[in-house]
């Protein structure tokens, strides 16, 4: 009622987790693991409908919840594995599209990753390595893009057949901005 924790509890290995609180109207908090995040909101009140909305969020509380005297209340919160999307940019110092161990990653460059029922727009910049990595991506079809600083351009198509982990995905002759089409689903 008044925003005060009043229980906490983990869940166990089978998902189940047993709260008390005395009679009264209360919310639930739920924090879900890392690359997880909430499936759709139930119509009811009990252990096979999740009381929590959609949401790619790790944290998110329920809708009011009435306890009563002597009463039993059970709540489902249907959890799902996210998408990750990950990646290295890299100095492709013999411009053959293919990442060798010696060529080293380009840091602070601009990643977007656009798309999704939602429209997302999501933003990271690589780290001092060149990997780049965005968590809590929900399914949907997105458009990854890249942000060539200016003292750089986009190394040439791999020829041949190639480990492809280690293949430039995005190449362009003239534009600053590289972008690639991607579908997703839960959990890749």
């Amino acid at each position: 009622e008044n925003g005060a924790v009043v229980a906490t509890e983990v869940t166990g290995k089978d998902g189940y987790a047993t709260l008390a609180a005395p009679e009264g109207n209360y919310r639930l908090r739920a924090n879900a693991p890392a690359d997880y995040g909430f499936g759709k909101l139930g119509g009811k009140l009990d252990t096979t409908e999740s009381v929590m909305e959609e949401s790619a969020s790790r944290i998110q509380e329920s809708g009011v919840i009435t306890l009563t005297t002597n009463a039993k209340a059970e709540a489902g919160i249907g959890m799902m594995p996210m998408a990750i999307v990950r990646g290295k940019i890299w100095n492709d110092l013999n411009a053959d599209g293919i990442w060798q161990e010696d060529e080293p990653g380009v840091p602070g460059v601009r990643m977007t990753l656009e798309g999704g029922k939602d429209k997302a727009l999501l933003e990271v910049v690589t780290d001092e390595n060149g990997v780049y990595e965005f968590h809590q991506v929900k399914k949907g079809n997105f458009t990854l893009g890249c942000h060539v600083p200016d003292e750089y351009v986009f190394t040439g198509k791999a020829k041949g057949k190639n480990d492809e982990t280690r293949v430039s995905r995005m190449t362009t002759e003239k534009d600053r901005v590289g972008e690639m089409s991607m579908s997703l689903e839960r959990g890749e």
